[in-house]
């Protein structure tokens, strides 16, 4: 038998272990040596990296759609402390180093989000779709990806509206999990992250002409069983292209991409079924 946390007989300890797990949070990267992107500039760097636009209402959710323009409020309110950012060489961008308190003047709106393994709306929910639109950015630019973490368990189905494969996957949790990439090269890098009512225009930009086009793609998908759960696999791979000349200079697999799905799948998508052992 596992052993029981405390906060599962003192229920009433949860928000004073969330807070204090929070404050560890931060401390450990006030210590980490890392030398965090903060500035905000008012002019735009000169040259374009990538540059994306992304549907932030997904109609296919299952769930009342006003929780999804409460998230695109959301995304709004968090982008207001990463718009424009540079990233000066060595320095690093953390989700929330840049996030922490961004609703102080202007609140989150309740949003979609997993609680205790549930949909539910959360204060802020929402939040993930910033993290991985941001980590398919960065795959397309010489930037490296030094913390990301996966969902375990994807509980609402692709944004039809989303330009990124279903494979991007990047959560984040204060207090838990952080997405943060470092800024490895000679040259400073811009986040510009520009919204209309229903989407987000994302660019990166950089103080020198690019070196390198990149181009990320998602294997198809493959749906397997195992044990009863259904798990949703697909590779995520790019392709690096010479700037001026076009040629193609390698080809890299990134990571493949494995969830268990909580959502119903269409009846005639086609399942796997894995080895049990």
């Amino acid at each position: 038998m596992s052993r029981r946390r405390v906060t599962e007989f003192l229920p009433f300890l949860l928000p004073l272990r969330r807070k204090q797990k929070i404050w560890c949070f931060y401390q450990k990267m006030k210590h980490d040596g890392h030398r965090y992107a903060r500035h905000q500039a008012e002019n735009r760097l000169p040259y374009l990296q990538y540059e994306c636009t992304q549907g932030l209402i997904n109609p296919d959710s299952g769930y009342d759609i006003q929780y999804q323009y409460n998230k695109a409020h959301n995304l709004k309110v968090v982008s207001r402390r990463m718009q424009q950012l540079i990233i000066e060489p060595g320095e690093v961008f953390s989700f929330w180093q840049l996030a922490r308190g961004a609703d102080h003047d202007d609140p989150y709106l309740p949003g979609l989000g997993l609680h205790d393994g549930k949909i539910v709306p959360v204060h802020g929910g929402g939040l993930c779709f910033m993290s991985e639109l941001l980590y398919w950015m960065v795959l397309h630019t010489p930037l490296t990806v030094i913390e990301k973490h996966p969902h375990l368990v994807i509980s609402l189905p692709a944004n039809p509206n989303a330009e990124m494969p279903a494979g991007i996957d990047a959560t984040i949790q204060e207090g838990w999990s952080d997405l943060k990439f470092r800024n490895d090269t000679d040259r400073p890098f811009q986040l510009i992250l520009d919204f209309e009512e229903a989407s987000v225009h994302a660019q990166f930009r950089c103080g020198q002409p690019p070196q390198y086009r990149y181009e990320v793609s998602g294997s198809e998908l493959v749906y397997s069983r195992k044990k009863g759960k259904i798990f949703r696999t697909q590779q995520i791979s790019r392709t690096l292209y010479a700037a001026e000349s076009g040629e193609v200079v390698r080809q890299e697999a990134c990571y493949t991409s494995r969830s268990r799905i909580d959502y119903p799948l269409s009846p005639d998508t086609e399942i796997i079924e894995e080895d049990e052992g």
